[in-house]
């Protein structure tokens, strides 16, 4: 399931990492951002003292929110749902 994890983020990250190098699709990038997301918040919720499961998951949030924030052109995207 962790391994998931590193494919979805790679993969969002390519397409519309904000600040970096990417290929400027941010609104493809959400989809497999949430996904590497959820993976890491499945994964963390095993075990809650498990610090470096909550890192990934604070760093997942904010990739994600990154993303949903530089997708918005004038219309509001489902990202947070």
């Amino acid at each position: 399931m962790l391994d998931e994890y590193g494919i979805f983020l790679r993969n969002g990250l390519i397409l519309g990492e904000d600040a970096d190098v990417n290929l400027g699709r941010p609104a493809d990038a959400i989809e497999p951002l949430h996904k590497a997301f959820q993976t890491t918040e499945e994964f963390a919720a095993k075990d809650r003292n498990d610090a470096v499961s909550r890192m990934r998951v604070a760093t997942q949030e904010q990739h994600w929110a990154t993303s949903c924030a530089s997708a918005i052109h004038g219309e509001l995207l489902p990202c947070m749902t």
